[in-house]
């Protein structure tokens, strides 16, 4: 006959399983030699069991040794009186380092959370303890919605400031696009210009997630609508970033709307559409390089300077023709977007751009007043440039829409 040890597995699927009279079995008859070691301790820490919410097996492991289920049982609404009782062993420690705080916070668990937060001078309990990842209770309780175990711990003082190893607590609010949890944090102090690790402030990670309604909680509560992420060589302010989501190609309508609506808020709220950032990028010009002939048109309309140039001398116009006479560029581009194939052939790019109204864009460049004899830092205007790469229909469309001194640079 083949016997097979009871294992790691055994215990955790029979957790998870609910199978709690084979879990019973064996704690009766100590067929698990390791129950004692870290293994046991480190499988009832994953989240499946934990989910499975089974009441029974942590009464069953506490019956065996209560100190085996301190202090996960803290994610269990019904470990209330347990946690009561042996009070003194909620300071066990564990190896990730998380408190029954923690658990409390994870898991939601509000009673279980006052009870260890009215006892916290008599048992040491630090409000403000971090895991390995540098979280506190009030982190987790964020970042899991539970809002019933965050505003208690805010009542009994928990720091909302706080960063952990990634972003910080009203970040990971922001994340979750819960503006009841944000604006329970910034009602109670949290720092709505805080910069994370990663250089990001909370408005920014607001502009991504495409919340109106956080942005405009954190402008009344005094963000800057004009901070600059600096991160890696990048910067970014507010428009920078929802222009940059206004470009993306998995957009839909309502996502459009939305963004539209956010950088009209920004504007409105002091938000400069001509913003300068790294290497003197504008929104514009994020707009300009992409072909992204809807942004462009919006941003003009909401008074976005199509004559400003970069640290290089270009404009907005400069990119958006050199980005339509880039072959290689272009072919990817098109390839990409129209799911077709495009060889690096400047006939077959020029044919397929007035085919696909990329000639309307340039003619709404001029037609606005853009500046085609605007000289980047190498000396070369627009005009130049189109003739360099012998797209006369462009050169044609240039002089056309331009006085006769436009001839002057051919």
């Amino acid at each position: 006959m083949n016997v097979k040890q009871v294992d790691e597995l055994c215990i955790y699927c029979a957790i998870c399983s609910h199978n709690n009279s084979f879990l019973n079995y064996v704690l009766e008859h100590d067929l698990y030699e390791d129950l004692y070691k870290t293994s046991l301790a480190e499988i009832i820490r994953m989240t499946p069991v934990f989910d499975s919410q089974n009441v029974g097996a942590v009464f069953l492991l506490y019956e065996k040794d209560k100190n085996i289920v301190f202090p996960w049982c803290a994610a269990f609404p019904q470990t209330y009186d347990i946690i009561k009782n042996d009070m003194i062993l909620i300071n066990t420690d564990t190896r990730f380092s998380k408190s029954p705080l923690h658990y409390a916070a994870i898991f939601n668990c509000a009673e279980n959370c006052k009870l260890l937060l009215d006892n916290l001078v008599v048992n040491r309990i630090d409000i403000n303890e971090t895991d390995g990842n540098r979280r506190t209770a009030l982190n987790y309780a964020v970042k899991y919605d539970s809002k019933e175990v965050a505003e208690l711990l805010i009542s009994y003082g928990a720091d909302v400031n706080l960063c952990n190893k990634y972003s910080n607590i009203l970040i990971d609010a922001i994340t979750n696009e819960n503006k009841e949890m944000v604006d329970l944090l910034v009602s109670n102090g949290a720092d709505v210009n805080f910069i994370g690790d990663d250089g990001h402030f909370p408005l920014h990670q607001a502009v991504k997630v495409c919340s109106r309604e956080i942005i405009k909680l954190l402008i009344e509560h005094g963000a800057n609508v004009s901070a600059i992420y600096k991160s890696k060589g990048t910067m970014k302010t507010a428009i920078h970033f929802a222009v940059e989501n206004l470009i993306s190609e998995d957009n839909d309508k309502d996502i459009i709307s939305k963004l539209k609506e956010i950088i009209e808020f920004l504007i409105s709220n002091g938000a400069d559409i001509n913003a300068k950032v790294r290497n003197g990028t504008t929104p514009l010009h994020i707009a300009a390089k992409n072909l992204h002939k809807d942004a462009i048109e919006f941003l003009i309309s909401h008074g976005a300077d199509f004559n400003s140039s970069d640290d290089f001398g270009k404009t907005a116009f400069h990119y958006a023709v050199t980005e339509i006479l880039n072959t290689s560029s272009f072919c990817k581009r098109i390839n990409k977007s129209e799911g077709i194939k495009i060889r690096n052939s400047v006939v077959e790019i020029q044919n397929y751009a007035i085919d696909k109204n990329y000639l309307e864009l340039i003619e709404f460049f001029v037609s606005h007043g853009a500046d085609v004899n605007a000289k980047d830092c190498s000396g070369k205007s627009v005009l130049q440039i189109a003739k360099e790469n012998y797209r006369n229909e462009i050169v044609q469309l240039l002089i056309a829409h331009g006085p006769e001194h436009y001839k002057n640079n051919l």
